[in-house]
Parts: C-alpha cells; sequence; structure tokens
C-alpha cells in the first residue's frame, strides 16, 4: 500500500506527470489505509454483529470488487484505450502478463513447499500472492495520477487481472478435481 506508490515516484518522477508525493500519499491513505484501520477498530464494536450476518455482508465485499473492476474497464473505454492500443502490443501485454502470474504462481508454491505448509495452506498461499492487483491499483492509480487518463495508464494491470482471474480459476478447478 506504501512501498508501491514509493517506488512509483521513485522511478517515474522525472516525466512529469504524476502529482506531489504528499498529496498521492494522503489520498491513498484515506482511500485504502483508513478503511482498514477503522474496520479493525470497529471489529470490537460490531464483530459479532457481522460473524452472525456473515453471508449477507460477503456480497457487499464482491460488490466492491465488482465496482471497482467496472469503474477500471468503463475508464478504459472512456479514454479509448481498447481502441488505440495495437493488436500487436496487447498480445505482448497477455503473454508478459501470463509469464508473470505463472512465475508467481510456481514461486509461491515452490517456496511454501519449501517452508513445508501443509497442502491446503500451500493453495491459499499461491492464490493470495497474485491477488489484489486491480482492487488496490485502481485507487492509487487515480490519486497518483490525478487528471491523466487513468484507462491508458493502468491497462497492464487490467490485462494482468484478467490472465490471473483466468489461470487462477483453472487452477482451482485443477485442484479441486485432484480432491474430488
Amino acid at each position: 500500500m506504501f512501498l508501491t506508490p514509493a517506488l512509483a515516484f521513485t522511478m517515474m518522477s522525472t516525466s512529469g506527470q504524476m502529482g506531489a508525493p504528499g498529496a498521492a500519499a494522503l489520498g491513498i491513505g484515506l482511500q485504502l489505509f483508513l478503511p482498514f484501520v477503522l474496520g479493525q477498530i470497529l471489529r470490537r464494536l460490531i464483530g459479532d454483529w457481522v460473524a452472525r450476518h456473515g453471508s449477507a455482508l460477503r456480497y457487499v465485499g464482491r460488490e466492491s470488487v465488482l465496482l471497482i473492476v467496472y469503474s477500471a474497464f468503463s475508464a478504459g473505454e472512456r479514454d479509448g484505450v481498447w481502441h488505440s492500443a495495437p493488436s500487436t502490443a496487447l498480445l505482448r501485454l497477455v503473454l508478459l502478463s501470463t509469464m508473470l502470474v505463472t512465475a508467481i504462481l510456481w514461486l509461491t508454491r515452490f517456496t511454501a513447499d519449501l517452508m513445508r505448509f501443509e497442502r491446503a495452506d500451500v493453495r491459499a498461499i499461491q492464490f493470495c500472492g497474485t491477488k489484489k492487483a486491480l482492487v488496490t491499483g485502481l485507487p492509487m492509480a487515480a490519486v497518483l495520477f490525478a487528471g491523466q487518463p487513468v484507462g491508458q495508464i493502468i491497462l497492464p494491470l487490467m490485462v494482468f487481472h484478467q490472465v490471473q482471474l483466468t489461470m487462477c480459476a483453472w487452477l482451482a478447478n485443477r485442484y479441486r478435481h485432484r480432491v474430488a
């Protein structure tokens, strides 16, 4: 949450496309960190109620993620990213994302096996190792690149997200068949 924007500022500061680091840190803190902290604080007050209504509240979390993904793809459509990006560039992006997700899945599995985690934990580690890219990346990009065509900036993230979902769904299905 804090390392990614810091790396972005370090690597992209010469382009003049990003806002002030202090304003970006405040924006990211308000959009991502503050809700996390408030959730932890409120857990003591409403934790039992949340546990009792967990099945209904699960949909709120899923719908929130759906809205974030929808807003990312809408921003891409608004910015004309799908029409302006050459098909060869999109293909290279898909291939690079596939290689990256494959490497992450392999590395997380290798590391978890090396540390002798149980099979269920290994699988959880694998899936957690590739998640949350778009859900946290879009709010960060919106803050870091305020006023810029965010849809074009996050195109690699949108492609990565789709590749990751597809590959993890395939892997989950394979794991499900191994258990059955």
